[in-house]
């Protein structure tokens, strides 16, 4: 007779657990945040992405400034650009990239982006 009881319980926590996990993703919003000097993007999530990018300004040796806060899951986004991932949750900044950020109508990320990106074929024409 415990077993059932048991079973009952086990059921009942996965549901609770299953309730939290939804809430907190439907709470957390994704955000990239971009550092020039190496030309990265941290796509990263969190109940307060302003106030995480903000800490994040203060914690990195380079300055980093904030592109945007989207609301697409974070994990998609890491599949998406797997291929430009640098380490952790840094991602190379790429035209692909670019070119998503203009598809979702990120318009103003985009172009900050694709001015560094410009900026360097520009050079590498330049040096050949």
């Amino acid at each position: 007779m415990t077993d059932g009881i048991e079973d009952e319980q086990v059921q009942y926590e996965r549901q609770i657990i299953h309730q939290i996990e939804a809430h907190q993703d439907q709470s957390q919003k994704t955000y990239l945040l971009y550092c020039p000097s190496v030309q990265q993007v941290k796509i990263g999530k969190s109940v307060d992405p302003m106030g995480r990018m903000s800490d994040l300004r203060t914690m990195n040796a380079a300055p980093v400034e904030p592109l945007t806060v989207i609301d697409v899951p974070e994990f998609e986004l890491h599949k998406r650009f797997a291929l430009t991932r640098h380490h952790g949750e840094w991602f190379l900044s790429s035209h692909d990239l670019v070119e998503y950020l203009d598809s979702i109508d990120e318009k103003d990320a985009a172009e900050r982006l694709r001015k560094d990106l410009w900026h360097d074929s520009v050079d590498n024409t330049h040096n050949m």
